[in-house]
Formats: structure tokens, sequence, C-alpha cells
């Protein structure tokens, strides 16, 4: 099968989970089901296989081009939700990260996808770094998607409309639990980008590695003043989103610029 088959497949799949995911909620079932976190899990493996695809054409990591980047992205988010599905068991942000990852690979298609074999010996070091780097935005990204449902469900109760539907919901302190612990795993995965990228060959592109160092210590910040009870959950959740909102400007800034990962995070 070509990797172009493989392709629309996955986002086909992600389509019917973001279906089943809202014909549930529409049902009022607001827990996941087994067969609508298996069609999930069906859109990964294909998402994957196609990476795995592409990475055997470039001959290293997928994210030499923007559009690869792209996909990369949306493939990391939604490892995230896999690793968070079973663990929190609520349906919401699976029904907006089925979407929004089939969106990011049609988007995806907008961007060129020319990158030639890679000449000579890839360094393992710069494929571990933009790897790992690119996994923090999958959970940052489903933090901030966490943490935008924490914010229309707290409007709703503040506003006293359509409690009825939110009965059955995960509280708000739960949604903040999850957007602060998605949080803290991304701040790990940038540690873990940030600390690599000094190990790469010819160095670190100076720019965007502060620009994600500087990323990393609002995120720490924040993490430290919801922690310690100095900011409220609805504020916690909105300057999440609004970080993350700006990471990817920032990120794809870079990327365009110089399109492709490059080196630093």
């Amino acid at each position: 099968m070509s990797g172009g088959l493989v392709f629309s497949a996955a986002v086909a799949a992600y389509a019917v989970a973001s279906a089943m995911g809202l014909y549930r909620m529409r049902s009022r079932l607001f827990r996941p089901g087994v067969v609508q976190f298996a069609a999930f899990v069906g859109a990964l493996a294909l998402h994957t296989w196609y990476l795995m695809m592409r990475g055997a054409e470039v001959r290293r990591c997928p994210v030499t081009t923007p559009a690869d980047i792209m996909v990369f992205v949306a493939w990391s988010l939604a490892v995230a939700y896999v690793v968070v599905g079973p663990v929190y068991r609520f349906t919401i942000p699976g029904v907006l990260t089925a979407p929004l990852v089939a969106l990011l690979l049609l988007a995806s298609l907008a961007f060129p996808s020319v990158a030639g074999p890679a000449k000579g010996e890839v360094s393992a070091a710069v494929e571990f770094h933009a790897s790992s780097s690119l996994l923090a935005y999958g959970a940052l990204g489903l933090a901030c998607v966490t943490g935008l449902f924490y914010l229309i469900h707290d409007h709703c109760i503040r506003a006293k409309r359509f409690q009825a539907w939110f009965d059955n919901l995960p509280s708000l302190h739960e949604l903040g639990r999850v957007n602060r612990d998605l949080m803290l795993y991304g701040l790990g995965l940038m540690s873990v980008g940030i600390i690599s990228g000094f190990f790469t060959p010819g160095g670190v592109n100076a720019a965007k590695t502060i620009s994600f160092v500087m990323m990393w210590a609002l995120y720490a910040a924040l993490l430290l003043a919801s922690a310690t009870d100095r900011i409220s959950g609805r504020r916690t959740a909105l300057l999440s989103s609004l970080l993350f909102a700006a990471m990817i400007l920032s990120f794809w800034t870079f990327s365009l610029a110089r399109g492709g990962m490059g080196q630093g995070p």
C-alpha cells in the first residue's frame, strides 16, 4: 500500500472516531466507549504506519519539512490522548482531539513535502532531539484542549446555563488536575529536548533555543503558581491555552523561515 493511501486511511479513521465521540455525547454518554477508543487507536496505528513509511523514504526521523512536522505534531497529540484516555476515563478530549488531528493532517497537504534521502550518516542525537521536542507539543496541545474545555465548563456554571448537560461530565477539579498533569508531562519532554539539543552535531540554533527555553520557563512558572494556589484553576486553564498558542506561533515562524526542523528545539 502506498503512503498516500495509508495517509488517507488515517484521516478517514480519525473522522470515524470523531463521529463516534460526538454521537456518544449527543446520547449523553460522556465516558469513552470501547469501540470509540479502539477506532482512535486504529487511526493512530495507520498514522504511525505512514510515519514509518515516510521515515524509510527520507532515511531519517520524518521531521524534515513543514508538512512532515505538522504530521508528526498531530501524531504526538494523538499519542498523548491514548496515554491519558484510559487513565482519566473521560471522552471530551477524545472528541476534540480526533477532529483536530484530522484537520492537522489535512492542513499538512497545503505545505510542500519534498525532502530527499539523507546524505551520509544521520545523527541519532539529532533524531532524538527532534522527536522529543515535538512530542512535547502533543502533550501541551492536549493540555490546551483540556484547558479550553475547563473554561467552557466554568463559563456555563457561572452563567447557570446547560447545567443538566454538565452533570455527568468531569468536575472542574478533575479537569484542572488533568490540565496540570499534561503540562507537567510536556514540561518533562521539553526538558529532554532542550538538554539533548546541546549534544547535537553543529550545536544549537540560538534563536530557537532561546525561544524554547523561554516557553519552558513560562510553563514552569505557571505550574508552580498553580501548585501553590497562587492562581485559580480558571486562570491556569486560560494561561495554558494562551501559552500553547504562543508556542505554536513561535514554532511555525522558525520552521517556515528555515524550511524544516533544523537544529535546536
